[in-house]
Formats: C-alpha cells, structure tokens, sequence
C-alpha cells in the first residue's frame, strides 16, 4: 500500500513551495508533475521511493497539477487541484 502526504508548507519563508512527502516505501518508481500548462516541473527518474522521500514543487501556482507514478507494483495517476487555505 502505498501512502504519500501532501503540505503547502514552505521550505524558506520566502520561497511558497508544495511538498509530496512518501510515507512508505515504492521500488523502481518514476515520478512526473506537470503544471496546468502541461510543463514538467518534477521529474524523477526510475529509482527506489524510500519512505519519507520528499518532492518539493516551488512556486505552486500552476495547479491543478498532475501526478503521474509508474513503477512495477502500480501506476498512478491524480491531480493536485487546490492549496488547502487554513
């Protein structure tokens, strides 16, 4: 099973980023987010997903954005749609 956390916390205070963070573990996973122009803006090749792997996406304001997982276990595919406002 795999699990993953999004946040729209930021690494620098003036830097607003998006942050995927892995909770578990995924082999042999490639890893592509585009923006809602379609411009990859993470790119992962095929490597092994250690769990609390984290992605960062600087500047979210390209949503929705679109998650693309390909490995031999699952392919997934979702959008980011929104930053969650507090």
């Amino acid at each position: 099973k795999l699990a993953a956390a999004i946040s729209g916390d930021c690494i620098q205070e003036t830097n607003s980023c998006l942050q995927i963070i892995f909770l578990s573990p995924l082999p042999d996973a490639e890893i592509t987010i585009t923006d809602k122009n379609g411009k990859t803006v993470v790119h992962e090749p095929p490597t092994f997903i250690n769990k609390g792997k984290t992605l960062y996406i600087e500047t979210p304001n390209g949503y929705p954005y679109t998650v693309k997982i390909i490995s031999p276990i699952m392919d997934i595919t979702g959008d980011i749609i929104e930053e969650e406002s507090e």
